[in-house]
């Protein structure tokens, strides 16, 4: 039992938003140069879960 609430905690933790912060149309959300790969997805993934 602690085990999944200790998941859903974590799930619900990386679907929180930092104040102020706006995400744009996941279609237009592009790589950057230097951005590592983990980092675009988790960009990528958190405008799909809107």
């Amino acid at each position: 039992m602690l085990s999944l609430c200790r998941t859903a905690a974590l799930n619900a933790w990386d679907k929180v938003r930092e104040s102020g912060e706006q995400l744009k149309a996941y279609a237009k959300i592009e790589q950057g140069q230097t951005e590592p790969f983990k980092d675009f997805l988790n960009r990528l993934t958190r405008a799909i879960d809107i």
